[in-house]
Parts: structure tokens; C-alpha cells; sequence
């Protein structure tokens, strides 16, 4: 689009929370060309929602538009399907980011969403800074002349094909340590709201490496800033199934071999977050992005990680820099110690519920109080990785003995980090507190992640199958959680138990520590590493089944049928659920 021209026509209206899982569904993931992708847009939802999305050029919605992944397709498939702007109440960080990027308009316009009615006619002025429906005109905040840029010029990538090459990116300057900045504020080295270029530490891309690589071909590039700063890892579908899998990890190794990049981990490594994690490549006061919305995680060990789309990882790539607005901060005091049978992610299940999906949107969340300080840093991993599903741009605990410890024990001393802690009349937008004692078991029910219940009000319901596996939780720890329950039992008859560990490091923990063997006799089905049936990578579901799951996502068709169920718990919670075949609290299995 032209952004200083008005675009618009026929809308299509979506109510609240409408995610990437329903906009363009995992399993099309392998094509990145907007017109195939626009094909399926939306197929969750039935052929009628895609025939009157083929009929709109615009597309009204309510809040958190775009929320879940941080797949760019599902930006591009709508520009594939003719749609010129989406007009939402608001969008997930992620989603907005990826609009621009694909040349696609996202104006927040809470009084125009409500002011449309399906099949309106809605046009959008950027110059003029309102939304149009019905001859009332609904003013919405204007864009800042970058993006407005890379609009006119069609997203990201036509931007920087026609613009001149940029130097070298300076190195990132360390922030301000003044005693009223958060810590993003102070990581970041910018005031809450700023809009500042920011280089990273570290540029990280999983699977979705050869759309990297094929946007560079795009750019007309084959120069990058500093391969020393990327790390691949292939994560998502491992081993290859098809392919058209095995053409794109190839592009992957021969690119890495070529450009001399050394954080190149293959198929056999396991899930991006836990192996670079493990290897000592992430560290306190560092920032990185990756392709995956759960970059979050990184704030466990006390570093600011944010996810981005494919384009915008080549972009920095090759520029070694991309733009960030500083987010405001919410702070989590948490207080109190954890009943048996309570863990780290029935805590942020609670707090998501609470919250809701979009109660962190585009904000910092910082995790402090003396129960985090008790914590291992693999519940800080889960802590921090769940908080992408409050909204949050980026997570993250204080460094202290047990960041330190981690950290030593692979390899890298207190001398080479530099750790960042709030200062103590930091502002926050928000502080909420928790109590940790106060805290039972909950599950996430279908479809979305913030229909938060208490255990028990879902307790005795059927499932046919277990997944123990994703970035949130088929750690070292989880694992041996979820084995302490099925040591001695078996799996109930009928009921399918997939365990898929985090990284080749946690399987050879397990085998070492006879935790392996306690879950292959307990009738699990153990693959190799990776995210597994989290990412739809094996472990679907039929029509009408129901999976209860370790992961963070529950989203409609991501694990299989678009009429498949799935709850989300804890691992001792999954374990108990397998045991028995309906969902079961795992005090009760004590």
C-alpha cells in the first residue's frame, strides 16, 4: 500500500483473540508465497468465514488481534488474500510487527470496531490519521515516519532493497543504570515508550531458517553483519518428513557452512530455547531475538528475549540492528511457598487466567519476590516462557547465586556477563501480587490459553492421549516430575503417552539417572528432541479426541483436527492424567 493514500472497502468482523492458529494453520508453514498461504487462511473457521474473506479488503476485530505465534505468515497471508488493513481494538506485539514488515496496514481504532458492523464498508487514511465507517471519521494514534516507510514501500524487505545500504551498526551501548529504570528501560538504554535502533547480542532462528535465507535471496543480499551473533537450530520438524522438510534443512547446513556460523545446531539437538540455554550462549544482560514468540524464555537467566518474524531476522542479519519500542514494565511479586503437588506452571496458568491473553500485551514482566528467588532456573524458564501467552514482550528474573551457578556449571564466569537488575524506585505500569501458598492445581481448557480452571472443576474428564514435551515444560526437571507419578504404574489402557525431551542433553540425563526407563515402563512413547507434537510435528489428534498437554498453546487444530480438544497442566498433572485416562489432579496419585 501507499501510506499516504486511503485503502479499504468491504470488512469482515472478528471478535476478540482471533490467533495465528486460526489465521494461517502450522501445517501450511512450509510455503511462505502470500497467494498459496491465503488459500488456507482461516480454515479453521469453515469455508464460509474464508468465502466472505475472499470477498472483504478489510478486516475488523476486537482485541489481541494476531495473538500466539510469531509465524510472519500470518501477516502475508492476508496481504495473499487482497485484505488492505486490519482494524482492531488491539493487536499482539508480535502481529503488529509482522504487518509492517509484509506491507500490510494494523491501525488500532477501538471506536471504529465498534462503529463496524460485518460487510461494512471501511476505509483507512494514514495521512489523514482516521478510520471512515458510515461518514464518521475515528481518529487513531499516527504512525511514526519509519514505519510509514516501510509500508509505502511494500514491508521490509522492498524497503531495504531500495534504500541505501546502511554502515555498521554500532555496538549496543549499555543502558543507564539510574535508580528509577526498570530493567528493560536500563537494558534496552531508553526511557518506557521510546522508539530506539537496537543491536542484538544474539539473532536466533529455529526451523524457520530457509524463509530467512530465501529473503535474503529476495533482498539481493549475501553479506551478513555478523555471523558470530546467529545461531540456527532445527527444532520444529526433526527429523525431516518430507522433502520439501529435508531441501529447506539442507539450505540451512549448506548456508551455515558457508557463511561460517558456529551455533548451527542440526536435527538431533533438540528445542532452540533449552540448547542454547545449556550451551552457555545466553547470558544475564544480553538481548535476543528469534523467530519464535517464546524468546521470552531467555529472561530466566536474567537477559531480555523478544520474538520477530523471519524478515525481520534478516533484516538484522544484515544490518546487525532492528527498532524497539521501550515497553512499560509490569512487576510479579510473588510470596509464599508451593503446596506439594503445585508447580511453576499451574502459578502462571493462574496468572494468565487472571490476567487474561492480552494483560501484558507489549510490556516487560519482571518476576521477583522470595518465592522466585527459591526457584531452579528451569521453573524460571517456565515462568518466563508462559508469559509470551500474557502478551508480554519480554520476561525476566533477577540474576542471583542460581543464574551464577547455572552459568558456571556450563562453562561461562561472572566475568563475562554483565547482569542487570531494576533500580529501586523503578516505575511500573502495574505490580501484582501473588501468593504461592494459596495456589492449586489449574488447567487451561479448549481453545485458548486464558480459559483458566481450577483442576478439580475439570476433573474425570476423558482423554485419549498425554503430550509431555514443548519449550515450557519437557526439561530435565519436568521430566523426573512427571516420572515420580508414573513410577510403578502404567498407562491406562486406550491412552496414547508421548514424551518428547527438550534437548539430546536431557536425554542423556534421563538414561543416566534411570528416569528414561521409569517412563518407557510406564508405557510412554519417547521420540528424539524437539517440539514434537507442541509445533504438529507427530502426536496428532483425530476428530472429536481429546489431548491433555505440557505445552504453552492450545489453540484450535494445533495439534491435528480443527474438532480435537486440548487441555494444558503441569507434568505431574499430565502424568496422573495418563495413569488414569481422564484428567486427575496428581495429589491424588501421591
Amino acid at each position: 500500500m501507499s501510506a499516504s493514500e486511503t485503502t479499504g472497502g468491504r470488512c469482515i468482523r472478528f471478535g476478540d483473540g482471533v490467533n495465528t492458529d486460526v489465521i494461517i494453520p502450522g501445517r501450511y508453514l512450509v510455503s511462505i508465497d502470500p497467494k498459496e498461504l491465503a488459500e488456507h487462511a482461516f480454515e479453521p473457521l469453515g469455508p464460509e468465514v474464508q468465502e466472505r474473506l475472499r470477498a472483504a479488503r478489510v478486516i475488523v476485530a476486537g482485541r489481541n488481534f494476531g495473538c500466539g505465534s510469531a509465524r510472519e505468515q500470518a501477516a502475508s497471508c492476508l496481504v495473499g488474500a487482497g485484505i488492505g488493513a486490519v482494524v482492531a481494538a488491539s493487536f499482539s506485539r508480535v502481529f503488529f510487527r509482522n504487518a509492517i514488515n509484509t506491507g500490510l496496514l494494523a491501525v488500532e481504532c477501538p471506536a471504529a470496531v465498534a462503529a463496524a458492523g460485518d460487510g461494512d464498508d471501511v476505509r483507512v487514511d494514514v495521512a489523514g490519521g482516521f478510520v471512515e465507517v458510515g461518514g464518521a471519521r475515528y481518529p487513531f494514534p499516527p504512525y511514526p515516519d519509519s514505519l510509514r516507510r516501510i509500508l509505502e514501500a511494500g514491508g521490509l524487505i522492498p524497503y531495504l532493497r531500495s534504500a541505501p545500504a546502511a554502515g555498521r551498526s554500532p555496538a549496543r551501548e549499555e543502558g543507564a543504570t539510574g535508580r528509577g529504570r526498570t530493567f528493560a528501560e536500563q537494558v534496552l538504554g531508553g526511557l518506557a515508550g521510546e522508539v530506539l535502533d537496537v543491536s542484538p547480542d544474539l539473532v536466533m532462528s529455529h526451523s524457520a531458517s530457509w524463509r530467512c535465507i530465501r529473503a535474503l535471496e529476495r533482498l539481493g543480499r549475501d553479506d551478513l553483519y555478523d555471523p558470530d551473533r546467529i545461531a540456527m537450530v532445527m527444532d520444529h520438524i526433526s527429523p525431516a518428513r518430507t522433502s520439501k522438510t529435508a531441501a529447506d534443512q539442507r539450505l540451512c547446513r549448506e548456508f551455515a557452512a558457508r557463511k561460517g556460523i558456529r551455533r548451527f545446531h542440526d536435527v538431533e539437538a533438540g528445542i532452540a530455547h533449552t540448547v542454547l540455554m545449556e550451551n552457555g550462549d545466553i547470558r544475564p544482560g544480553m538481548v535476543v531475538i528469534g523467530t519464535d514468540s517464546h524468546s521470552t524464555i531467555y529472561g530466566a537467566l536474567g537477559a531480555f528475549g523478544t520474538g520477530v518474524g523471519f524478515s525481520e531476522v534478516t533484516a538484522t542479519w544484515v544490518t546487525g540492528s532492528l527498532w524497539m519500542r521501550v515497553p512499560a514494565s509490569l512487576r510479579v511479586e510473588i510470596e509464599g511457598t508451593f503446596a506439594p503437588g503445585v508447580t511453576a506452571k499451574d502459578l502462571m496458568l493462574r496468572l494468565i487466567g487472571d490476567l487474561t491473553a492480552d494483560g501484558a500485551t507489549y510490556l516487560s514482566v519482571e518476576f521477583h519476590g522470595g518465592h522466585v528467588r527459591g526457584l531452579s532456573v528451569s521453573e524460571r524458564m517456565t515462568l518466563c516462557n508462559l508469559a509470551m501467552e500474557l502478551g508480554a514482550k519480554n520476561a525476566y528474573v533477577p540474576p542471583d547465586a542460581t543464574t551464577r551457578e547455572y552459568l558456571a556449571e556450563r562453562g561461562v564466569p561472572p566475568g563475562e556477563y554483565r547482569e542487570v537488575h531494576p533500580g529501586p524506585d523503578a516505575a511500573y505500569e502495574r505490580v501484582v501480587e501473588v501468593d504461592a501458598a494459596a495456589l492449586e492445581p489449574m488447567v487451561s481448557c479448549p481453545h485458548t490459553v486464558d480459559t483458566v480452571r481450577p483442576l478439580r472443576e475439570v476433573a474425570g474428564s476423558r482423554v485419549d492421549q498425554v503430550f509431555i514435551g514443548s519449550c515450557a515444560n519437557a526439561k530435565y526437571d519436568d521430566l523426573v516430575e512427571a516420572a515420580a507419578v508414573l513410577r510403578g504404574r502404567h498407562v491406562a489402557p486406550g491412552v496414547r503417552l508421548i514424551v518428547t525431551p527438550a534437548s539430546r542433553q536431557v536425554v542423556q540425563r534421563i538414561v543416566r539417572e534411570g528416569v528414561y526407563s521409569a517412563l518407557l515402563d510406564a508405557g510412554a512413547l519417547i521420540t528424539n528432541p524437539g517440539c514434537g507434537a507442541c509445533a504438529g510435528d507427530g502426536g496428532v489428534l483425530a476428530d472429536g479426541e481429546v489431548c491433555f498437554s505440557t505445552a504453552n498453546r492450545n489453540f484450535q487444530g494445533r495439534m491435528g483436527s480443527y474438532d480435537a480438544e486440548i487441555y494444558l497442566g503441569s507434568p505431574a498433572a499430565a502424568a496422573a492424567t495418563a495413569v488414569t485416562g481422564f484428567v486427575t489432579d496428581p495429589r491424588e496419585l501421591a
